[in-house]
């Protein structure tokens, strides 16, 4: 995932600042689309094709195109998860189908739950606002070492410097308020869509709250904050060497929390 994940924002990157070409959109919907077939909820990363200057596409047809294709990997992914081509590859739930009644956990139970309670979806909108402190700093597991979180004080100093970093760096690419609003709607939608999957499929019917939960979910969405909240300032320019220090200080962390879990 992350991989593709990777892949997709340098290309989406590369798009964004020069006229491209159809292969480099065509890796892009691929990318975008290995990763949702994992993890439903990265197929909304797909709409950040709407971000691209519509003057570095090839064509206006491609542009058109592009529309298309991205509605097909919406398809696609939905019919992927609805088991549309088991019967063609011999894909069989039985297992996971166990492991969700043990938890007394049911996708269609869980719908028909939400449909006769909808205020329930305020609740859980509520529930996913009130885990962004617990998520990213508490029980932080963007290093998923087996059963080790991470140190709860790296996490919190990590999470202040990739903040510091997306307002103060001063990358290349200056988006317009639509664009980042865009990308904004893009962020909102994996993060929401990452608990509602998680609510349907691993937690007990019913239930106020959300079960499974974990940090290393929302990476793939991360690398699009720097550009929305990012300030071109004079302030902030110049100070590459600050942060490539705190990048390798951080990189260094991992060896930190390997020896911390281990030994």
């Amino acid at each position: 995932i992350f991989g593709c994940a990777i892949v997709m924002f340098a290309y989406f990157v590369y798009m964004y600042k020069n006229k491209f070409e159809t292969k480099d959109l065509a890796i892009f919907f691929i990318a975008c689309l290995l990763m949702s077939l994992i993890k439903p909820p990265y197929v909304f990363l797909a709409l950040s094709i709407f971000a691209v200057p519509k003057e570095n596409f090839p064509s206006a047809k491609l542009q058109k195109y592009s529309a298309i294709v991205t509605f097909a990997v919406f398809v696609i992914v939905i019919m992927y998860f609805g088991n549309f081509f088991n019967q063609f590859i011999g894909a069989s739930q039985h297992t996971t189908d166990y492991v969700l009644n043990s938890r007394n956990a049911s996708f269609t139970a869980q719908m028909e739950y939400i449909m006769g309670n909808p205020t329930a979806i305020g609740t859980l909108m509520l529930f996913a606002v009130k885990s962004v402190f617990d998520v990213f700093v508490v029980n932080s597991t963007f290093y998923h070492f087996a059963d080790f979180k991470g140190l709860i004080l790296f996490n919190a100093i990590y999470l202040v410097f990739f903040a510091v970093f997306s307002v103060g760096y001063q990358h290349e690419l200056n988006l317009s308020r639509k664009r980042r609003l865009i990308l904004t709607a893009i962020v909102l939608l994996v993060y929401f869509s990452i608990f509602g999957i998680l609510y349907c499929t691993w937690t007990p019917v019913g239930a106020s709250y959300i079960v499974g939960i974990q940090t290393r979910y929302f990476v793939p969405m991360l690398p699009l904050i720097p550009l929305i909240v990012n300030i071109k300032h004079e302030k902030f320019e110049n100070r590459d060497d600050l942060f490539l220090t705190l990048i390798i200080v951080f990189l260094a962390g991992l060896f930190l929390l390997t020896v911390s879990h281990y030994y």
